[in-house]
């Protein structure tokens, strides 16, 4: 895989992520869910890519961007 495929599967995590409630927090099953999908997904990637920055990954899923 390229840093290019990293790129949009980490934007279409991002896309996916639990919406905060009007109380500014996230319903805790489904961000539980969400988490254990971008852990899993880094665990494939980082398998695949001894270069694989985890941390990083996670931080765009959460984030957005780059």
């Amino acid at each position: 895989m390229t840093r290019k495929d990293y790129v949009a599967l980490a934007a279409a995590l991002h896309n996916v992520q639990p919406e905060l409630d009007t109380d500014g927090t996230y319903q805790p099953e489904g961000r539980a869910a969400w988490d254990a999908c971008v852990r899993a997904v880094a665990r494939v990637l980082a398998a695949d890519n001894g270069r694989f920055d985890r941390d990083r990954f996670v931080r765009v899923c959460e984030e957005g961007g780059r």
